[in-house]
């Protein structure tokens, strides 16, 4: 196939292919997966390894930057920021049931899964809107490297609505005017495989009665060595029974 999907980030891009000059030609087509990664949107220089590299990530509605920097007190990434915010979402649904009446909240065994579902609520990461499954709705970024190794977000996919939209409608990317063939040439046409397949067949049956017409001329040959002899006086031998010829001298 000419299409690779992969999970992680331009490093691990790298590590896959290994310095490979073949891997970088524009007649494949890499898909990196890497959601929380904002290195896309805060640094626009990108490597000439990733011309031929689609990238989807979020989008670019953090209120932070991302600092990986464990030392830091400042350390913050996607996962501390989902994880603060997940947190402020149980706060506003606790707040929610605990102003609702007592007797209600008595009689109440569980916490109701709808309190998460359907509904929306902002935090650090941007606007959050969840589905009626309780999944979060976003307008997925797709971003390409231009010819001149930077970064620019080619279309978005709106989750909620399955929806795409088209940022850059004049895309300066290795493939030219349009992304490759997500597979390779099947090979030779249809019409070209069935003439081979003929030829070989005609060969094949040329061949074979080529050596019986040479088995058999061989055979009329020896048969006409042996034309002088009245056909009466040739008996055949069986095979399968043991016979003895007795041949007696007399001297004149």
């Amino acid at each position: 196939s000419n299409l690779f999907i992969m999970c992680g980030s331009p490093t691990d891009l790298l590590e896959v292919k290994n310095g490979s000059k073949s891997a970088d030609s524009s007649e494949f087509l890499f898909v990196l997966i890497d959601l929380y990664n904002d290195v896309y949107y805060t640094n626009m220089s990108s490597l000439q390894e990733m011309k031929n590299v689609l990238v989807l990530t979020m989008p670019n509605s953090r209120k932070y930057t991302i600092n990986s920097d464990l030392t830091d007190n400042n350390t913050m990434n996607d996962y501390m920021a989902a994880y603060h915010d997940s947190v402020l979402h149980i706060g506003q649904v606790m707040r929610e049931i605990a102003a609702k009446n007592q007797t209600e909240i008595q009689q109440m065994d569980f916490v109701n899964v709808n309190y998460f579902r359907n509904t929306s609520f902002n935090g650090t990461a941007g606007d959050y809107k969840l589905d009626v499954h309780g999944d979060r709705d976003a307008n997925l970024s797709v971003i390409y490297t231009t010819t001149g190794n930077e970064y620019k977000v080619l279309f978005t996919f709106d989750t909620e609505y399955n929806q795409t939209k088209l940022v850059d409608k004049a895309p300066s990317f290795i493939w030219g005017k349009r992304l490759p063939e997500y597979k390779p040439d099947t090979g030779p046409a249809l019409h070209d495989v069935i003439v081979g397949v003929l030829a070989v067949t005609v060969v094949v049956v040329a061949t074979i009665a080529f050596i019986f017409y040479r088995q058999n001329r061989k055979d009329r040959l020896l048969r006409k060595r042996w034309s002088y002899i009245n056909p009466d006086l040739i008996s055949l031998l069986e095979d399968s029974e043991l016979n003895v010829i007795s041949l007696k001298i007399e001297d004149e």
